[in-house]
């Protein structure tokens, strides 16, 4: 029985320990595959350790290298010359205390557990390399216990970077110092960089223009330029050497050259290019060119038409001298109860409404010069004022008010009077009849001085003025109107209503006349004509009233009329005859000479323009080799001329125009007689 029970423990035994070695053979089996698999792990890790160029190293929580692969091993040899082994801490081994702080620092982060990245240099005479580090707490159990380091050779990126950087640092040089403009812009149309000539140029900030989107705060708004839509679709597609005008940002206008180029990368748009060369001065230039050249064509217009004035108005002169004269004769005979004297009287006063007009084409004929004397511009436009013109002007104009302006310290000008009042007059109609339903004509006079030129219809230069102004307020002067209002003939006016077309016509060649400068501003609330005329500092002279006829009669001196046209003679004969005087007439110069080489006389009346034969001039140069102090009188149809002036000095006496009436001639040849000779 106990032998029984002994041999089934020890079967139960013996099972128990087959059991235990089919567990140790299973453990084992499973602990061969286990290691099996780590050293197939091993062998991979091997393999990624030693074939990767990052460095790895592991180190214990003391900082001390446990493993690490041959691409450390390798740099450390190469950058600071040691080998290295288990117990080595590189960063010690450096020379620099820096690097050695920096280091632990690093380490004591780390082991704080921080995961972080560090770049970092080094330097040795095998030159400059630089790296990135990435640092990994390693935890057993919830406890630090060391860390990871891999490293990678960043010096190529290094030195990309700066090779760009120091590109960039280039481009952007290039940029800021470009001669252009250059504007940037990213898809969207946003600014994205802006150069200094930019800001220089527009007077907005880069921070102000950067971001900015279209449509931009520069950008004027033309129709010729399209839409936005349409100028955006320009950018896109690129824009060459076309000129813009934008607006800074104080409001003022400025011109450029623009050209767009849209750059793309892989076949896609990243951004636009935008340059901009100032052209300002040059629009400018091309501005001044094109109004020089309508100035040069308005004067050769206006010389070209006061040839033709002056070569009508001398005809009509001497026709008009029958009209005018003859009456004036046959009044001084007729009884005052006659009854042709009505009738004579309004052929007299119909022939000087005629010289008249006559007189606005010689005022614009080329050469015209009056004699001027000091007045007053406040006195002409009172003048004026109270002349029946004016009422009439009124009369038919019922519905403008006029009204004035005038400094009462307004300076003197040297002027015709004649002339000027002729100048208010016809400013005065012309602004009445712009005012069609009611409105303000304003005359005013102020002084001004001019330090600096001013950019007017005409330039005014620099100096002391006094400046007449004439406003209205009608409709105003279209562009295309403003730039011909001063050609004779050229008028507005309806036809049959009022005037002849040389109203402003005389205004332009009064003031060339006069040395003065015109500038007309207008809009649709009316228009203004600014004259500025030259001051003088001489005062005021007392002006000769009519002079009695009996105050011209003569004492039988002996005159020579010379004139080709018959008629002149026979009324300027009459007219001298009826003061007292002798006559004696010549139908050419080349008469006159021959009858002056027999005989003598005290006063010759000479007519300037004789065709054919010798003119005024050169008949006085024959005369003085004959009598050397020969007086004389020049008369002409045409308006004073360089002829007139040489002849004058000469020795001859006063200029008279035609058609002569008693006062003009009498008074001249008073005056010539009782001139002492030297």
């Amino acid at each position: 029985m106990d032998n029984f029970l002994n041999k089934t423990e020890q079967d139960k035994k013996f099972k128990d320990l087959e059991a235990r070695l089919e567990a140790c053979k299973k453990r084992e089996k499973d602990l061969t595959a286990e290691i099996d698999e780590l050293t197939e792990i091993k062998h991979y890790y091997d393999i990624l350790m030693e074939n990767t160029e990052d460095f790895f190293l592991i180190c214990d929580k003391n900082g001390k290298p446990r493993a690490y692969n041959n691409s450390f091993k390798k740099t450390v040899k190469k950058c600071l010359g040691v080998n290295v082994d288990p117990d080595t801490e590189t960063y010690k081994i450096s020379n620099n205390q820096n690097a050695i702080n920096a280091w632990s620092a690093h380490y004591k982060r780390v082991l704080n557990g921080d995961k972080f990245k560090a770049d970092y240099t080094v330097r040795s005479d095998r030159g400059e390399h630089h790296f990135e580090t990435a640092f990994c707490p390693i935890k057993k159990d919830g406890e630090i216990t060391g860390f990871t380091e891999i490293t990678r050779d960043i010096t190529e990126r290094k030195n990309a970077e700066k090779a760009l950087k120091k590109s960039d640092t280039f481009n952007t040089s290039l940029l800021d110092h470009s001669p252009n403009a250059i504007i940037v812009f990213n898809n969207d149309t946003s600014v994205k960089y802006v150069n200094p000539l930019f800001v220089k140029m527009t007077g907005y900030t880069a921070g102000e223009a950067i971001g900015k989107k279209a449509p931009y705060p520069w950008w004027v708004d033309a129709p010729e330029y399209g839409t936005i839509e349409h100028r955006l679709k320009l950018g896109l597609k690129g824009i060459n050497n076309t000129e813009r005008k934008y607006r800074k940002k104080n409001g003022d206008y400025f011109w450029v050259e623009l050209n767009v180029t849209p750059i793309f990368k892989n076949d896609k748009m990243h951004y636009t290019l935008s340059t901009w060369v100032d052209i300002t001065e040059r629009k400018e230039s091309e501005k001044e060119k094109k109004q020089l050249e309508e100035k040069l064509q308005r004067s050769q217009k206006m010389e070209s038409i006061g040839l033709l004035a002056g070569g009508v108005a001398h005809d009509l002169n001497n026709i008009l001298a029958g009209i005018v004269s003859y009456p004036e004769l046959l009044l001084l005979d007729l009884p005052e109860d006659s009854s042709l004297r009505g009738p004579i009287k309004t052929i007299m006063e119909s022939g000087n409404r005629a010289v008249a007009i006559v007189q606005d084409l010689l005022t614009i004929a080329r050469g015209v010069a009056t004699a001027k004397n000091t007045v007053n511009l406040n006195d002409l436009v009172n003048d004026y004022l109270n002349s029946p013109e004016f009422n009439t002007l009124e009369l038919y104009n019922p519905s403008v008010n006029f009204k004035t302006d005038l400094d009462y310290n307004l300076l003197n000008i040297s002027g015709s009077y004649i002339h000027m009042r002729k100048v208010i007059m016809n400013l005065a109609a012309n602004a009445s009849e712009a005012i069609e339903t009611g409105g303000n004509v304003t005359i005013s006079t102020r002084n001004r001085y001019l330090d600096r030129p001013l950019k007017a219809y005409n330039d005014v230069k620099t100096g002391e003025y006094a400046v007449l102004s004439v406003s209205d307020s009608g409709t105003g002067i279209s562009d295309k109107d403003l730039n011909r209002i001063f050609e004779p003939f050229y008028s507005r006016k309806v036809l049959g209503r009022s005037g002849t077309g040389l109203g402003l016509a005389v205004v332009w060649n009064v003031m060339l006349e006069h040395n003065g400068y015109i500038n007309v501003s207008s809009s649709n609330k009316g228009t203004t004509f600014d004259l500025y005329f030259p001051i003088t500092r001489n005062e005021i002279t007392n002006i000769e009233s009519d002079p009695d006829i009996r105050d011209l009669m003569g004492n039988g001196e002996k005159i020579l009329i010379v004139d080709d046209i018959e008629s002149q003679r026979d009324i300027s004969k009459r007219m001298l005859e009826k003061l007292g005087y002798r006559i004696i007439t010549a139908a050419s110069g080349e008469e006159a000479v021959e009858f002056l080489k027999e005989q003598s006389v005290d006063l010759v009346l000479l007519d300037m323009i004789m065709d054919p034969g010798m003119n005024g001039r050169e008949t006085y140069e024959k005369l003085l080799k004959i009598n050397p102090y020969q007086k004389a009188v020049i008369v002409s149809g045409f308006a004073e001329t360089s002829e007139v002036k040489t002849a004058q000095k000469l020795g001859a006496g006063p200029f008279i125009k035609k058609p002569v009436t008693f006062k003009t001639i009498g008074l001249s040849v008073k005056n010539e007689l009782l001139k002492k000779l030297p």
